[in-house]
């Protein structure tokens, strides 16, 4: 038996203010009451035989029998039910009978406030027999039904309603009436089958995706990571001091993305299944189906439970196309794992604010997997932002709008200004009373705890994590994020919105996707009269105004409303929240744009979608929620198909860079990646090619000047391979530039310049030039010094050469083949005591060397030969050598071609040019000679005989950029133009890096008024010569381009352009000819 109180609750709105006195509780026993008390007492009866039970009935009337009867059941003295009624005449009648009733003990009570939690506010069961004819007189007692047992099993909380015309979900229904938010109040979980439902799904479509290559970031990540890939054990304190890369988290040269929980997993995989892609995939496609699955219980929190909308959120979460990036690449599993423990961490939030008081272990809970997510990636510490919002919108009800509000702020407004009373008035004089706090201190002071709690958990594990980045942060090219970068304010309040209207976009159109935004992919916008800057602000004018009326403020018709969309709100909060580290405001990122990063916020797009699809389900029936389910159907099949086409996308490399071609085909990462692709097959002449729309972008790069010296090293053009290591030198210090440039100056027996190139690479740093590519590599820098030590005896120098070798050793003392050279150079200069220590070290390290090994032996039976350490000619005796070998071999072409070039070397155009003579009269069909006999006849001033053996040279087969390039000048300068024009863009079409052409072609435009055309022309001979200088922008060669440049600029109208032109030539030059008047006269 329990005691049974009777409580009158006022209403907020009664029945009587709205169709006088409401008497219906008081006609009779409703069939209702008895159905329903049966109800109670077969389905709950365990709850019964607690001892701490607790129930309220709501709306109970004359007689309350649904309470009454399970008072009578309870098994204990001690429980206690709560018996409600809003009708002062139904608590007499209701008295009455209880009076009648002997041993049953109740107490009735007439003032009651609704901030009163009844029973301490937690209920097992919370029942409504009759009451929803007059929903809105319960309105107070909405604040007081999220109770819990106390049990620390079992079901938690229980909320029964008679069947009738308000069945379905009928707390929702008056709370939404009324305009003040219910406490979250759990509801039936979903069933398993919608769990694994979910799962399939997610595993479906990216079925497609398990075998892919493992390539781009996951080549990074896993088959050069030590970490991950080490055939021994790898010690446990690796993880925890490396970045997701391998690399120590205290090398400048980290990222210092540290994501130990990861590479644990491939570490994992690799055990398992070695590098196989399989394994790796799979990882990625389990992860991916446990957080959708994980999405049904999020989505049943904020959306009240409504399964449909639950489902088809979690089921948008598995198939949206934006996941790809994270799914389909390896690298991606941090952003999947992340959203896991994301997702644990928020459940168990929610259930840490279902008490009244605080949950310990929950709260750990919370604490453990947030620390778990913020080990997989950074963003998972933002789920402590989310579970605020998420306590003050669901369990402090911080948003409530009572019904009054709006008319007591109405009549206020009219008071004051009886002839304006306006929806303005309206507005403004409701917001004046918008409700935003309701002190509920039994509330209150455990959410207080609970975010105090969190928030100093958060910041000592956020402390702890940077100092794992000994107090730097990683840099980034300015490519990857111009606006970012800028030191101006200017842009970045221009493009900082554009880009976060671009990745809303990306979630809600997922059409075009691409790798990579970077190398401005993203136009950058320059000011405001760009019409991205209207869209931009027109979409954040929507977004502010959803967020406003899910308040209840309705910005359109400037009015207010008492229904409050928290799902909404709670959707911003998802989609906001996680992705405040991506947003540049707190600090530099290395992209602008990146599909990865949008996996977590996604969430917030799926459940605005849930809610949507919950309210059109709501207002539909027949026909019309036959439509609205067909139309959610489709979405989630043309997000499955888009899906599905977006992983054959990560398949592979070239696939890759091939659907990011078909998005943002000028970008330079992009041309460079497909570059390499055509490099990796051998297909060198179209890797340059690609290579060269990349330097387009980014003309300061090494890394693609190296790729096309290369190239070109390798198609055997070693005049032009040289020109671009040059380039490259001057930008960067890579020791593989080196050892390529100098081997080819090498085998061209120029030693001279071989000596200069290694003598660079065994003094490597770097941090010493403008951007280091390699790491510091002792044994590299000791074969550098090594190579230079032999060129330096090679043409006489031993002594220096000695002093290379005793470098070597000394940055190596390993390198066995250098302790041989310095006992060979110390026995041919017969010091013999210096000789034979170094011998033997050699030995002792590398039995193998002979050369060792026989030089020892002659110097121990007192032999010893100067005969094996042969030498060659210094550089200054060349010419006087190919003069022996074009005498010895006078009908050999390439022998006088070879002496031609020496000649033209050391200025000698005469003879270089009889020498090019000579070997067109024994080949004079030879491509290479008629080109360098062009080459000579244009640098004399001799047009008619260069054009001569342009002529000549093109009509051959197998013609190369360079010789049209000379062909059309020739042509050019003979006044055939149309023909010079046309051979000109044959030579640019094959090699853009050719700066005289370009400019020839833009001059060319000028003259015949097409200045545009000059303009862009001019452009790209400005960036030819640049590059060519090693990318100095004030290179003495630029300047004249650039002055021409601007000239075009100026009489195609863009005069701002022609004036920054000027501004930077006068910068580098002030005396340069005509700019500065020129410059004046645009001021």
């Amino acid at each position: 038996m329990a005691v049974v109180s009777v409580w009158e609750v006022p209403p907020k709105v009664s029945a009587a203010r709205l169709m006088g006195n409401n008497n219906t509780g008081n006609i009779c026993i409703w069939p209702s009451e008895e159905v329903f008390a049966h109800l109670l007492l077969t389905r709950h009866a365990g709850l019964l035989a607690r001892n701490s039970f607790r129930a309220i009935e709501l709306g109970a009337g004359m007689t309350g029998l649904a309470g009454v009867v399970v008072a009578a059941a309870a098994a204990s003295d001690t429980a206690a039910v709560v018996v409600t009624d809003g009708n002062p005449t139904s608590v007499d009648l209701l008295a009455a009978n209880l009076a009648a009733n002997h041993g049953v003990s109740w107490d009735a009570a007439v003032d009651y406030s609704a901030d009163v939690a009844l029973c301490g506010g937690r209920f097992d069961l919370v029942f409504a027999a009759d009451c929803l004819f007059f929903e809105a007189a319960h309105l107070g007692l909405i604040h007081d039904t999220n109770g819990e047992s106390e049990e620390p099993t079992g079901p938690r909380h229980h909320f029964e309603v008679a069947p009738g015309q308000y069945q379905l979900e009928p707390v929702p229904l008056f709370a939404d009436k009324s305009g003040i938010r219910k406490p979250h109040i759990s509801t039936n979980p979903a069933s398993a089958w919608a769990y694994l439902v979910v799962a399939a799904v997610a595993s479906a479509v990216y079925c497609n995706s398990l075998w892919g290559e493992l390539f781009f970031d996951d080549e990074y990540a896993i088959h050069r990571n030590a970490d991950v890939v080490s055939p021994d054990p790898v010690p446990w304190s690796h993880y925890w001091r490396h970045d997701y890369w391998g690399m120590p988290m205290d090398d400048p040269r980290s990222h210092k993305s540290f994501r130990p929980l990861v590479v644990l997993t491939f570490r994992a995989n690799f055990l398992i299944s070695g590098t196989a892609e399989f394994g790796f995939h799979l990882g990625n496609v389990l992860f991916h189906a446990l957080g959708s699955a994980l999405v049904l219980p999020i989505a049943g929190t904020i959306l009240d439970g409504y399964s449909h909308a639950s489902l088809f959120a979690a089921l948008l979460f598995a198939t949206h196309p934006v996941h790809a990036e994270a799914v389909a690449g390896v690298v991606g599993r941090a952003e999947v794992m992340c959203f896991v423990f994301y997702a644990a961490a928020f459940l168990a939030g929610v259930r840490a604010a279902r008490r009244y008081h605080t949950s310990l272990r929950w709260s750990m809970a919370v604490c453990a997997f947030a620390a778990a997510a913020t080990l997989c990636k950074e963003t998972g510490i933002t789920v402590f932002g989310v579970l605020f919002f998420y306590e003050m919108l669901y369990v402090m009800n911080w948003l409530e709008l009572p019904v009054q509000a709006k008319d007591e702020a109405a009549a206020a407004a009219a008071a004051r200004n009886p002839a304006r009373v306006g929806k303005i008035n309206a507005v403004v004089a409701a917001a004046t009373r918008f409700k935003l706090v309701s002190w509920q201190p039994d509330r209150f002071w455990p959410v207080f705890v609970r975010q105090v709690s969190y928030a100093l958990f958060g910041l000592v594990f956020m402390w702890w994590r940077l100092s794992l980045n000994q107090g730097v942060l990683p840099t980034w090219p300015e490519k990857d994020n111009q606006a970012a970068v800028s030191d101006e304010l200017l842009p970045k309040l221009l493009n900082f919105p554009y880009i976060y209207a671009y990745n809303t976009w990306l979630l809600i159109f997922p059409l075009h996707l691409c790798a990579d935004y970077s190398f401005e992919s993203i136009p950058m916008i320059e000011s405001f009269a760009d019409v991205r800057v209207a869209l931009t602000w027109a979409l954040a004018a929507v977004v502010l105004g959803g967020c406003l009326y899910a308040c209840g403020l309705n910005v359109l018709r400037m009015s207010t409303s008492t229904r409050v969309h928290l799902p909404v709100l709670a959707a911003a909060a998802f989609a906001a929240v996680p992705f405040l580290p991506s947003t540049n405001l707190f600090f530099l990122i290395g992209f602008l744009v990146a599909e990865r990063v949008l996996y977590i916020p996604s969430l917030g797009w799926c459940l605005l979608l849930g809610y949507l699809l919950k309210l059109a389900l709501e207002r539909s029936t027949g026909r019309s929620r036959q439509l609205v389910l067909g139309l959610a159907l489709l979405l989630l099949v043309a997000y499955s198909g888009r899906t599905l086409a977006r992983n054959a996308d990560w398949a592979s490399e070239e696939a890759l860079w091939r659907s990011a071609e078909a998005v943002v085909p000028s970008n330079g990462k992009v041309n460079f990646n497909l570059g390499n692709v055509h490099f990796a097959r051998g297909e060198y002449a179209q890797a340059v090619a690609y290579f060269n729309v990349s330097l387009i972008a980014s003309p300061d790069d090494p890394s693609t000047l190296i790729n096309i010296a290369t190239c070109y090293a390798k198609m055997n053009a070693f005049d032009t391979a040289i020109e671009y290591y040059e380039a490259a030198s001057k930008l960067a210090t890579n020791l593989g530039q080196f050892f390529n440039w100098g081997a080819i100056l090498e085998h061209r027996g120029q030693y001279e310049e071989a000596i200069k190139v290694f003598h660079m690479a065994s003094e490597f740093s770097p941090h010493g030039g403008r951007l280091a590519l390699y790491q510091d590599d002792p044994k590299m820098k000791a074969l550098a010094a090594m190579h230079e030590g032999t060129l330096l005896c090679r043409v006489g120098r031993g002594r220096d050469g000695l002093d290379r070798f005793y470098y070597a050793v000394r940055v190596d003392p390993n390198l066995a083949e250098a302790w041989m050279r310095i006992g060979l150079e110390h026995s041919v200069n017969g010091e013999l005591d210096k000789a034979v220590p170094a011998l033997e070290r050699s030995l002792a390290l590398d039995p193998s060397l002979h050369y060792s090994a026989d030089e020892l032996a002659k110097i121990r039976t007192g032999e010893r030969s100067a005969a094996d350490t042969p030498r060659e000619l210094p550089l200054s005796a060349q010419i006087a050598a190919a003069q022996d070998h074009v005498a010895a071999r006078p009908n050999d072409p390439a022998a006088h071609l070879a002496l031609a070039s020496l000649y033209h070397a050391t200025g000698e155009y005469r003879l270089a040019l009889a020498s090019t003579n000579h070997a067109l009269d024994h080949a004079p069909e030879s491509i290479d000679a008629l080109a360098f006999a062009t080459q000579l006849h244009l640098e004399a001033g001799e047009t008619r005989a260069a054009l001569d053996a342009a002529n000549r040279a093109a009509a051959l087969p197998g013609a190369t950029p360079r010789l049209h390039m000379l062909h059309g000048l020739a042509l050019v300068d003979s006044g055939d133009t149309l023909a010079g024009v046309a051979a000109l863009e044959r030579a640019v079409g094959g090699d853009s890096s050719l700066a005289e052409a370009h400019l020839v072609l833009g001059r060319v435009a000028l003259a015949s008024g097409d200045a545009h055309r000059a303009a862009g022309r001019l452009r790209k001979a400005y960036a030819a010569r640049v590059r060519a200088a090693g990318g100095d922008k004030s290179a003495a060669a630029a300047l004249p381009v650039l002055y021409e440049l601007a000239e075009a600029l100026l009489a195609a109208g863009k005069r701002t352009a022609a004036r920054k032109a000027l501004s930077r030539l006068v910068a580098a030059d002030p005396d340069f000819a005509g700019a500065q008047v020129l410059l004046d006269s645009l001021q």
